[in-house]
């Protein structure tokens, strides 16, 4: 407690266990972090046909809720994003404080 623990340390066939999971983690976040943004950018190609100038602008009323479903779909992936950065920084820092006994 506040800083006056003993250092823990790991060793290689640990350190290898943590290694794989953290990897397994980020990559499970990626992999959604970049599902996440698939939907943002089919929905944002979705919305060009509405805009001034192409043949579906007549309809832009309508096609309104298109903007908000996208700026919901912005909030999910930087929320998605943000995980991704968690679990990386998590992980460095796990790798971090952690050190090898030989």
């Amino acid at each position: 407690m506040f800083g006056a623990e003993p250092p823990l340390k790991l060793n290689r066939e640990e350190l290898k266990e943590f290694d794989e999971y953290a990897a397994a983690r980020l990559k499970v976040s990626v992999i959604a972090a970049l599902k996440a943004f698939a939907l943002l950018a089919i929905n944002i190609l979705c919305i060009v046909p509405f805009l001034a100038g192409y043949w579906l602008h007549s309809y832009w009323g309508t096609a309104k809720f298109l903007v908000l479903l996208a700026m919901a779909f912005f909030l999910w992936f930087v929320l998605k994003m943000g995980g991704v950065w968690a679990s990386w920084q998590s992980a460095r820092e796990t790798r971090r404080e952690f050190e090898i006994l030989d």
